[in-house]
């Protein structure tokens, strides 16, 4: 257990300008606190490392406001580092620029936007050369800092963007990739973008209530990174809540964990939320109107768990906290935290010198040790026996159908926590039964044996327990190895795993990015598309038949070749390796990927892509659109019957890039000539009209309309009894088909 150490409080005075603080920020190198007080006061400045030492203040300027909503942030302009004051009453970015040592040299005028200016700043990010700012009244916006020290306005997410109000933001890499996170406060949605060279904003991903997601007013963001994956760390002021989200590659989110305050927890509302890495570890601070501050912890899988709270007294300041800053250092963190009501800046210490490491169990389970020092140990799937080896441990456990056991438990120094029990609040929901060397812990279905370090017998009052946190459903929890990912009813993109995920999309128009496992995927209302671009094999679709049991199956890897089921979705994307995919009845559209591809349309108008790579693409019944994709390879066009296409604009199948000398027509499975026994071939009459004679094969250039006709006569009538259309005015031979 950890404790927060009062470490003293600076006394509010008009002059020092600690009076209703509004935000606290850190200085990049940790050594200087950036203070802004309530309206009519200004900025401060102190040295930390020590005790608090006034460095100096300014006065803000008389443009600068009220400063209700007042955000701090930190940027680098010109090659000057920059204290900017947002708000949501001051249309404009105004500068405070700071020395060599801190102080501050003096109010620069607003920063100069070229193009159009932010409305309602409320936060901002500085990404490499752009500044992403929140528009109180127009969702993101993006600002390229120029070499003059101005801001060239590149792109919005547009005003209307999900409800326009944006509360918070942060900004983060992943695999080279830059993504802003946004918290749209009036929609109570988290959203994703990309931030291209150019500054263009693309949606990647949201989470939102409609995938029974527990949020309401989500108003502030922060990231954090660990073990080699980003996390978004989200509060929210109506709901009294902290999310985690995963930030995948491709910029797809997925809730790992969704808190509500409780009587053990202090940041109702959350007003004020600071995240910070020490030692490898990531810890969350949060605080608001419950008049007291939270440590919580984020572990390796992205749940949080709760280490301390401490609660406003006649020495500190944490009545309604709007502002925390936290500071990381070889033995722990120094905190300071400021009140909205009550003048003054107090600071804090929490020592984390005595932690050991964090642990998990996985998803295999078993035994599970500690190094002797103050360990968290996380249970997994199945049984498990935790052992923390001395010290100060905390033992994790959920309900998981198992029974788990921690093998040496001390009263009095090891906590136990099962705030991830759900509807479990306190100890007196428990039944404990002691026994010979320990006891047996139960709520409802879920039962724990706790073993004594000495061999005695624990009662109820022996076992120290931990509910602080109450962690709520998300709609995106573990499933038979995977995970249940829902979509909203805007268009999402959502990312599967190694596991056998169930992935949900309802309405819009969403994009699934599966994973290796047995995935089920229900697409919802909507233009949906499964996309196999990051499987590491072949794949397989069949929409029509389940073809997992064929014995052309073993061929490949993913897709229903594993089981994999598909609802409602229209589109199949391939990935790089040689695919399969077949539609159904209904109408599909069909991508290849960067190898040969097969993809067959069956009945319905589909839209076949081969891509890159010498495909053979079958469209079967219906008016089909086909590519053969953009390659240098020979791509196959392969019909069976005269009737996979008809004759005239809307029956007839249209190919889109045939290449002349490259590609080819395979019509030999076709009878040319219906009007005899056995099977005909067809002949090629070139552009010559038909003369009468069944099983003439023709083509014609209609240039008013840039397309090429193929045409056969199958009953020696003279007119076309199935047509193909070739995009363009192309002159055929024989060796573009196979007759």
């Amino acid at each position: 257990m950890v404790v927060f150490i009062h470490e003293g409080t600076l006394p509010g005075e008009e002059s020092n300008f600690v009076q209703g603080l509004r935000d606290l920020e850190i200085s990049a190198d940790g050594t200087q606190l950036y203070g802004a007080g309530q309206w009519g006061t200004g900025l401060a400045v102190w040295n930390v490392g020590g005790s608090l030492t006034p460095i100096d203040t300014i006065t803000y300027s008389g443009a600068t406001g009220a400063f209700s909503d007042l955000e701090l942030v930190q940027v680098q302009i010109d090659g000057h580092d920059m204290i900017l004051t947002l708000n949501a009453y001051n249309p404009e970015l105004q500068s405070y620029t700071l020395n060599n040592v801190g102080e501050y040299s003096g109010a620069r005028p607003a920063l100069t936007q070229v193009g159009a200016p932010p409305v309602r700043p409320m936060d901002a990010v500085q990404q490499g050369d752009f500044l992403l700012v929140a528009q109180g009244s127009g969702g993101v916006a993006s600002y390229q800092i120029q070499s003059d020290g101005s801001l060239r306005f590149r792109a919005e997410t547009g005003p209307d963007t999900f409800g326009g109000y944006v509360g918070g933001l942060d900004a983060v890499t992943v695999n080279g990739t830059d993504y802003v996170i946004a918290a749209f406060t009036n929609d109570d949605r988290i959203a994703a973008f990309s931030v291209a060279g150019n500054g263009a904003l693309t949606m990647t991903g949201q989470i939102t209530t409609n995938g029974g997601f527990g949020i309401d007013v989500p108003n502030l963001i922060e990231i954090a990174q660990m073990d080699g994956k980003t996390y978004v760390i989200a509060g929210a002021y109506g709901s009294h809540s902290i999310s985690v989200m995963e930030l995948r590659g491709n910029g797809s989110m997925v809730v790992t964990d969704h808190v509500m305050d409780t009587l053990g927890t202090r940041f109702g509302h959350v007003s004020a939320m600071e995240v910070v890495t020490h030692d490898g570890h990531v810890y969350i601070l949060a605080a608001g109107p419950d008049d007291g501050i939270s440590l919580l912890q984020l572990l390796p899988e992205g749940r949080l768990i709760h280490m301390a709270s401490v609660a406003d007294a006649t020495d500190t300041t944490l009545d309604n906290v709007t502002a925390l800053a936290v500071a990381s250092d070889g033995n722990g963190l120094t905190i300071y935290a400021g009140s909205e009501t009550e003048a003054g800046l107090t600071e804090f210490r929490v020592d984390l010198s005595n932690l050991g490491e964090v642990r998990s169990a996985g998803t295999t389970g078993g035994a599970l040790g500690g190094t002797g020092r103050a360990d968290t140990l996380i249970s997994g799937a199945g049984e498990d026996m935790l052992t923390g080896n001395g010290g100060k441990d905390t033992f994790v456990f959920a309900a998981d159908g198992s029974v788990d056991a921690i093998t040496d438990y001390t009263p009095g120094q090891d906590v136990i926590d099962l705030s991830q029990v759900a509807l479990l609040y306190g100890a007196q929901q428990l039944t404990v039964i002691g026994q010979t060397g320990g006891a047996m812990v139960y709520f409802g279905e879920f039962e724990l044996e706790v073993r004594s370090a000495n061999g005695n017998a624990l009662q109820a009052q022996d076992i120290a327990l931990e509910t602080g946190l109450s962690h709520l459903a998300t709609g995106n929890v573990d499933a038979a190895g995977g995970q249940v990912v829902f979509g909203t009813d805007a268009s999402d993109a959502l990312a599967g795993g190694a596991g056998d995920d169930i992935l949900k999309g309802f309405s819009g128009n969403d994009r699934f990015i599966v994973g290796t496992g047995t995935d089920t995927v229900d697409g919802g209302d909507g233009f949906d598309l499964v996309s196999f671009a990051e499987t590491p094999g072949r794949c397989l679709v069949d929409l029509q038949f389940d073809v997992s049991n064929a014995g052309f199956a073993r061929f490949f890897s993913y897709g229903h070749a594993v089981g994999s089921e598909y609802a409602n979705v229209e589109a199949f994307e391939g990935g790089d390796y040689a695919d399969n995919l077949r539609g159904d009845a209904g109408v599909n559209t069909l991508s290849g990927g960067g190898v040969s591809d097969r993809l067959y349309g069956r009945a319905g108008d589909d839209v076949l892509d081969g891509g890159a790579g010498a495909d053979a693409i079958y469209g079967n019944r219906g008016a089909d659109r086909m590519s053969g994709g953009d390659s240098n390879r020979r791509d196959r066009f392969i019909y069976f019957n005269a009737n996979e296409t008809g004759v005239g604009e809307g029956s007839r199948d249209v190919i889109i890039d045939f290449h002349h000398g490259e590609d080819r027509i395979e019509i030999s499975r076709i009878d040319a000539d219906i009007t005899r026994g056995f099977k005909q071939n067809f002949e090629f009459i070139g552009q010559t009209g038909f003369s009468g004679s069944a099983g003439e094969l023709r083509f014609q250039q209609v240039s008013g309309e840039n397309h090429t006709l193929v045409q056969a006569d199958l009953d020696g009538d003279g007119a076309a009894d199935f047509e193909i259309e070739l995009t363009g005015l192309i002159t055929l031979d024989a060796g573009d088909f196979l007759l």
